[in-house]
C-alpha cells in the first residue's frame, strides 16, 4: 500500500472517528486527531528533506495539496452515507459510536433555524 494512502487516511480519519467516553467525550477523538496530524507532520518532514531542487518542492507541494483534497471528499462521503443511513434508520446502531435517531428525524446539524421537531 503506498504511502499516500496512509497519508489519505491520515486526513480522513479524525472526521470519521466516534469513539467517545466520559467524563471528558472529547478526549479520545482529539487525541486521535492530533495523532494523525503528528504522522503527517513527520511524513512531511522527512518528504522536505529530501527535497533539494524548487522543482521537487513545486511537486511536492502539488502531491499534499491533492493528499488533503483526497483525504478530505473520502471523509465527506464516508460522513454523508453514514448520515443517509442514520436517517433512513439503517445506521450501523449496533456497532460502538453510531447512534441512531428515531427515522425520519434529522441531527441538529443538518436542521436550519426554522425547522421545529414534530
Amino acid at each position: 500500500m503506498p504511502l499516500g494512502v496512509f497519508a489519505v487516511l491520515a486526513v480522513a480519519l479524525p472526521f470519521l472517528f466516534a469513539v467517545t467516553a466520559p467524563p471528558s467525550p472529547n478526549f479520545w477523538p482529539l487525541v486521535f486527531a492530533w495523532g494523525c496530524g503528528g504522522v503527517l507532520a513527520v511524513g512531511a518532514l522527512v518528504r522536505g528533506a529530501q527535497v533539494q531542487t524548487r522543482a521537487q518542492g513545486g511537486r511536492l507541494y502539488r502531491q499534499a495539496a491533492l493528499v488533503l483534497a483526497w483525504g478530505l471528499l473520502l471523509a465527506a462521503v464516508v460522513g454523508s452515507v453514514v448520515g443517509l443511513l442514520q436517517y433512513l434508520g439503517q445506521s450501523p446502531g449496533a456497532r460502538r459510536g453510531f447512534t441512531p435517531p428515531a427515522r425520519g428525524r434529522r441531527w441538529a446539524t443538518c436542521a436550519s433555524a426554522t425547522s421545529r421537531p414534530r
